[in-house]
């Protein structure tokens, strides 16, 4: 038993068929056309076209191997770019959709490529056809399982802890989590967070009835200190703009406008999240408890608040609301 060797008329690929093949019509592996298979012993005689019945051919049809080997290519390629792209703009659905649809498209053509394999019977058929069903539907439900994933964790949901300190905590508590604060004005304990000389932050823990009402974060670095601290709260951090906050939680409940009109409090009541933008830019923000009414206040006075080594602990515009209650509690033990 011989094979038959001929070339395909369309793209010149040299082809070999066993000889049971004879008088088939096959896709060519190269460029995906159908050719029909010679008999053995003929010259190398030029395949023809085999038109189905009820079928009007329009002379070029589907992709052939050299496309899709691009189409993979491109995707792996465009993964990394999404994936960079997502994560600089803040878009996780983009950073994580983006590079599996890539990814799963370009791999999906490519399985789909036309190869010839031989039956039991002698004649031909395509295969890859039934692998690629089977990626496409695994490929479908790892979509959608992510997706699902990521939608139940943007609900909205109130947040009860920020900086290992959870609302409702006692005082005693906060002592042990985080130590002897660095400021105390009245209700409110301050603690300064520094790198060197370049970056530092402070985290303001106010309490009611002896109970921590809010943990509020605020940027004491003028802007450089973005992202240089664990404080992300719902993947938002110092320096993020204000189309970023909306778009990530919504439109605020509640907003207060400065009196220059440079500085904006949004709350969240609904979510115990909170934030204070300046110039377009979060300068403040944390958690509060939302059924004691709104943690953050514009001060009229412009006169910096500092500590006894000199760092601002709170800003000279803002400040957190003062206890309407008894804080007795609220004073560290010597």
């Amino acid at each position: 038993m011989s094979d038959i060797v001929f070339d395909c008329p369309h793209c010149g690929k040299h082809l070999e068929v066993a000889d049971r093949g004879a008088g088939l019509t096959v896709p060519c592996p190269e460029c995906g056309k159908k050719v029909a298979i010679p008999a053995p012993g003929n010259p190398p005689l030029s395949a023809e076209i085999v038109k189905e019945p009820g079928v009007q051919q329009r002379g070029r049809t589907g992709i052939n191997n050299a496309q899709r080997k691009m189409i993979l290519i491109v995707g792996i390629v465009l993964a990394p770019l999404l994936l960079f792209w997502g994560l600089l703009e803040r878009r996780e659905w983009v950073a994580v959709f983006g590079p599996i649809i890539s990814i799963g498209v370009g791999f999906f053509f490519w399985l789909g490529r036309e190869k010839v394999a031989e039956t039991k019977s002698g004649g031909s058929k395509r295969i890859g056809v039934r692998t690629r069903a089977v990626f496409g539907l695994l490929l479908a439900l790892t979509v959608l399982v992510i997706g699902a994933f990521c939608f139940v964790e943007a609900w909205p949901r109130k947040e009860t802890m920020f900086w290992d300190i959870p609302l409702g905590a006692s005082c005693d508590d906060v002592r042990f989590l985080k130590g002897k604060p660095t400021a105390v004005n009245g209700h409110a304990w301050g603690y300064v967070l520094k790198k060197g000389q370049e970056f530092s932050a402070g985290v303001t823990v106010s309490f009611r009835n002896g109970k921590v009402f809010s943990v509020i974060a605020h940027d004491l670095s003028r802007g450089e200190g973005r992202g240089k601290w664990d404080l992300f709260l719902r993947s938002l951090h110092f320096g993020d703009t204000w189309r970023l906050v909306v778009d990530r939680l919504g439109t605020p409940r509640h907003i207060e406008t400065s009196e220059n009109g440079l500085a904006r409090i949004a709350c969240y009541p609904e979510q115990n999240l909170c934030f204070l933008l300046k110039a377009n830019r979060v300068e403040v923000y944390g958690i509060y408890d939302s059924s004691q009414g709104s943690p953050l206040r514009f001060l009229d006075s412009a006169t910096p608040k500092r500590d006894e080594n000199g760092f601002e602990i709170v800003e000279p515009y803002w400040s957190v609301q003062p206890a309407d209650v008894s804080d007795a509690g609220a004073n560290p033990k010597k």
